[in-house]
């Protein structure tokens, strides 16, 4: 709701309130919201950054330095992350491990944060690295 509310009332929904939505996975029933947006040209840019002949892709190094924010992590971890016991997981299954790698990199490079690819190719933060991340992400959302 965080996240569609900023959309909203930036005038960029194409719904007055997002859809409520049930996904059953491993006999667990899981729900979620979903909402669409408007279509601006100013999102080409980051879509020709993270998508290559239509598959997602990380960029390098350097720009994700650029990109990683901590604004952004909250972001990734609102839309993409979970917690694991008192550990964390970022959600990054759709990319190559040469891809993730970079992520990690970047993540203990820019935020002393100790990661490791786990299966299914999803970042793990351990419980010291997952209390660092969230007094890095709080302020901003989550």
């Amino acid at each position: 709701m965080y996240v569609f509310d900023i959309f909203s009332k930036a005038g960029l929904c194409n719904m007055t309130r997002p859809t409520l939505l049930t996904t059953q996975v491993k006999n667990k029933m899981y729900q979620y919201l979903q909402f669409n947006t408007k279509s601006i040209k100013e999102w080409n840019e980051l879509y020709g950054i993270f998508y290559k002949d239509k598959e997602k892709v990380i960029p390098s190094i350097e720009l994700l330095e650029e990109l990683l924010t901590p604004v952004s992590l909250a972001y990734w971890h609102m839309g993409d992350g979970g917690r694991t016991g008192k550990a964390i997981h970022l959600a990054t299954n759709a990319f190559k491990t040469e891809e993730c790698e970079r992520l990690i990199i970047v993540l203990n490079k820019k935020f002393s944060l100790d990661c490791t690819l786990h299966k299914r190719n999803r970042i793990y933060l351990p419980v010291k690295s997952a209390v660092e991340f969230c007094k890095i992400i709080t302020p901003h959302g989550t």
